[in-house]
C-alpha cells in the first residue's frame, strides 16, 4: 500500500537524494577499468576506416584489404574484436617468413593469418576479458575467425596479453568493433597433427593410419543455382583441427624418429607399415591424454604437471609417470599447439597387454581376425591372470587365410556370441609353454577346453577329427608363453 500521508511527503526529498547517492556509488563501483567505460574514441565509423586513418597500421590494413575480411571490417560483417600489430611488428613477421611484401603471401595463408587476429561476433573490452563475461567456459580462450583459439589474459592495463603477446595500448572503438594494438604479429599455432607431420615423421606414419574423410570445417558449403551443394572434403586425424569443441584439446607424447626405429627393431619389424592396425591404434592412443569429457575444459598437462606417480588416463589404459617416464627422457617439453601441448620422448610407450604373449598377435597383419575373436571372447583378463600367476601357455593362432577358408569374416565375428568366441580361443590354446623344438612327435597336448591336439612333427598338429594344421610362423615369445601361427582352424 502506498503511503500518501503528509509525513511521507516531507521525507520524499531525503529519500530521493539518498537514492541518487546510492546509484552514484553503485555506478562508481562498476568502473574497475576506465578504458572499458570510456573507450579512447567514440563508436562512429568502422574498424577498417579507423585503422586506415592511422599510418602506424598501414601494413595490417594492406593485409585486410587483400584478404577476405575487407568487407567485414569495413562494416558489412558484424562485430569484431581485433588485435592489431603495428608496421614494425608486421615487417618483422614478413622478414622472418621471407615475404618481400603483403602481396607475396599466398591468399589462402593470408586469410588465415588475418583471421587469427580477429574474434568475430564480439566487441570485448578489458573488463570483459578480466571477468570472462562473455566466455561460457571461463577458460580465457576465444575462437578467432581463423579457427584458432586465442588465449587472452587480462590482469591489469600493464599485464594484458593475447597468446603471450603484450597488448600495448587502450582499445579503440568503432561502430562495428574494437581494436587493440599489440607488439608482435600473432602467428597461428600449429595443430598437434601438423607438428607431428614435420617434427615426428615416423610416429606420424602411425597416426596417419587412422585418417578419416570429413567436410573441411574451414570452408563453407556452396549451394549452386541448381540446388546442388559443393562441399570440400579432407582426410584428417582427430589431432588435426582446432575448432570450438573441447574434445579436441589434448596432451600428446610424441616419440622421436630414433625411438620409433628402436621400437621396430625390438619387435623385428623393418618399417611402421608392417605393423598391424590393432597394435598401431593402441600404441597411438597410449600417447594421447584427452580431456575427461567434451563438456569440461581441462588444460593440457605441461611438464611441470608430470609429477612422479601421476596416472594419466588414455584410451588404451593408464599411463603412469613413475612407471613409463622413468624409462624415457622427455627430450623436448611443452611444445604448445593450437589444440594442446606436445612432449617429445625418446621411447615408444606400449600398453602392457601388447608386451604379453597373446599381445604379440596384435602386431601381426595376418592375425587380424584372430585378435578380433580374442577380443570378442574378452580373453585378455583370463590370459593376464595366467601370466600374473606365471602359468605357461601356447597359442595356435589361425591366420586370416584360415578364417577366410572357414567363411569367418569381421562381420561374422561382430555378430558372434562371446561363448562361441571363447570356444575358438580355448580350442587353440595348449596349457603349457612349448616352443616348436620342445614338442614331441606323436604326443597329445591338452587344450584349455576341448579334445587334446596331437603333434605329428614337422610343425603339424591334428585334432581328434583328423584335421591337420601346419605352423607357418613359430616361436613368437612373450613373458610366459609361446605363440605359433597356423594355417587352419582346428575342429573340436
Amino acid at each position: 500500500m502506498i503511503d500518501f500521508s503528509p509525513s511521507s511527503r516531507r521525507k520524499a526529498p531525503v529519500v530521493a537524494w539518498a537514492m541518487v547517492v546510492l546509484l552514484a556509488a553503485l555506478f562508481a563501483s562498476c568502473r574497475p577499468d576506465q578504458s572499458y567505460f570510456e573507450p579512447s574514441s567514440n563508436r562512429a565509423g568502422n574498424l577498417l576506416t579507423l585503422l586506415a586513418d592511422n599510418p602506424t597500421y598501414s601494413l595490417f590494413v594492406q593485409a585486410v584489404q587483400r584478404s577476405g575480411y575487407k568487407e567485414a571490417l569495413g562494416g558489412g560483417g558484424g562485430l569484431y574484436t581485433a588485435f592489431v600489430p603495428d608496421n614494425t611488428a608486421m615487417q618483422a613477421f614478413l622478414t622472418e617468413r621471407g615475404f618481400a611484401s603483403i602481396e607475396a603471401i599466398p591468399l589462402t595463408q593470408l586469410n588465415r593469418l588475418v583471421g587469427n587476429h580477429l574474434v568475430p561476433s564480439s566487441m570485448l573490452y578489458p573488463y570483459d576479458f578480466q571477468t570472462q563475461k562473455y566466455n561460457a567456459k571461463k577458460d580465457n580462450r576465444y575462437l578467432s575467425a581463423g579457427e584458432k583459439f586465442l588465449s587472452v589474459q587480462y590482469k591489469s592495463d600493464n599485464d594484458f596479453t593475447v597468446n603471450g603477446v603484450k597488448v600495448t595500448g587502450a582499445p579503440t572503438s568503432s561502430g562495428n568493433g574494437v581494436y587493440y594494438p599489440i607488439e608482435r604479429f600473432l602467428t597461428p599455432q600449429r595443430s598437434i597433427d601438423s607438428l607431428l607431420q614435420t617434427d615426428f615423421t615416423e610416429f606420424y606414419k602411425m597416426v596417419a593410419r587412422f585418417k578419416y574423410r570429413i567436410a573441411d570445417p574451414r570452408v563453407r558449403p556452396i549451394q549452386r543455382p541448381d540446388g546442388r551443394v559443393d562441399t570440400v572434403f579432407v582426410n584428417l586425424t582427430r589431432l588435426a583441427w582446432n575448432v570450438a569443441d573441447d574434445a579436441n584439446v589434448f596432451t600428446f607424447f610424441a616419440p622421436t624418429n630414433q625411438a620409433v626405429a628402436d621400437f621396430l627393431r625390438a619387435n623385428n619389424y623393418a618399417r611402421v607399415e608392417d605393423v598391424a592396425d590393432a597394435a598401431i591404434k593402441a600404441i597411438v592412443e597410449y600417447h594421447l591424454v584427452p580431456p575427461p569429457n567434451a563438456n569440461t575444459y581441462v588444460a593440457p598437462r605441461r611438464s611441470t604437471d608430470l609429477t612422479n606417480g601421476l596416472s594419466l588416463t588414455t584410451p588404451s589404459g593408464a599411463l603412469v609417470v613413475g612407471t613409463n617416464f622413468q624409462l624415457a627422457n622427455v627430450t623436448r617439453a611443452d611444445v604448445v599447439a593450437s589444440n594442446g601441448v606436445v612432449h617429445a620422448v625418446n621411447q615408444v610407450f606400449v600398453p602392457a597387454y601388447l608386451n604379453s604373449t597373446y599381445g604379440k598377435a596384435y602386431f601381426d597383419r595376418n592375425l587380424t581376425l584372430w585378435t578380433q575373436v580374442f577380443d570378442k571372447a574378452e580373453a585378455r583378463a583370463v590370459f593376464n591372470k595366467r601370466e600374473t600367476d606365471q602359468q605357461g601357455y601356447t597359442l595356435l593362432a589361425p591366420n586370416d587365410a584360415a578364417f577366410a577358408a572357414a567363411n569367418i569374416t569381421s562381420t561374422t565375428i561382430s555378430s558372434m556370441t562371446k561363448a562361441v568366441a571363447e570356444a575358438i580361443v580355448n580350442n587353440h590354446t595348449v596349457g603349457a609353454n612349448a616352443r616348436l623344438a620342445d614338442l614331441v612327435a606323436g604326443t597329445a597336448y591338452k587344450t584349455l577346453v576341448g579334445p587334446d591336439k596331437v603333434y605329428r612333427g614337422n610343425g603339424t598338429f591334428t585334432s581328434v577329427g583328423g584335421k591337420a594344421v601346419t605352423v607357418t610362423k613359430p616361436d613368437v615369445t612373450g613373458r610366459f608363453g609361446v605363440l605359433h601361427v597356423v594355417n587352419g582352424l582346428l575342429d573340436r
